[in-house]
């Protein structure tokens, strides 16, 4: 899908970005850190929107791919949920870049397109948490006096607040421990016996 040099790009596009917020992305800044010249990256990309596009393609894609296999494996509801926390934490752990992408509204103001992109991912994410919610509280792991689709935004809000963390402690905690731990107090809540 992506060219060997595409991927250089898009990973060099979300480093930049983490160090220098979304002004740093430029073609020039980009030759630079790849060493090659500028009229090479336009051979791979038309400007900085397409790359933009594609960083967060990127992004969708892998996350979409691994929440909708885990979803649908025959995990129990809470292994998937510990699963979704630990991939999604454990990727960021490892680029740490990505969350400047996927959290910078700099990056969408006047961009309704990559607007729209996150919007899509963080709802089809949003959907198989639920629908792991949903299958948990039919098997009677989870609550279900409580909405499948509130337990979902409990959920997603403890993974968001634990990637603001992070970023405000400038990623000195590990991620995956903490919030694997955060996960655990969450799965407490909202389980109909012990988890």
């Amino acid at each position: 899908m992506y060219t060997e040099r595409q991927l250089e790009i898009i990973h060099t596009g979300i480093k930049l970005i983490a160090e220098k917020g979304l002004q740093g992305l430029t073609i020039k800044n980009l030759s630079n850190a790849i060493g090659i010249s500028e009229p090479a990256i336009y051979r791979h990309y038309k400007n900085k929107k397409e790359i933009l596009v594609n960083i967060i393609d990127f992004f969708s894609k892998s996350t979409e791919l691994k929440i909708t296999e885990i979803a649908k494996s025959d995990s129990p509801s809470f292994d998937k949920l510990r699963l979704a926390f630990e991939f999604q934490f454990s990727r960021l752990q490892k680029n740490p870049a990505l969350i400047s992408v996927i959290s910078s509204e700099e990056i969408y103001h006047g961009e309704d397109y990559l607007k729209e992109k996150i919007r899509d991912i963080t709802l089809l994410v949003a959907g198989q948490l639920e629908a792991i919610v949903k299958e948990g509280q039919a098997k009677n792991e989870i609550r279900d006096d409580l909405p499948s689709s509130q337990i979902t935004i409990i959920i997603m809000g403890a993974m968001r607040m634990m990637m603001m963390k992070w970023q405000l402690f400038d990623q000195k905690i590990n991620l995956v421990e903490e919030g694997v731990k955060i996960l655990e107090n969450v799965l407490m809540l909202i389980s109909k016996k012990e988890c």
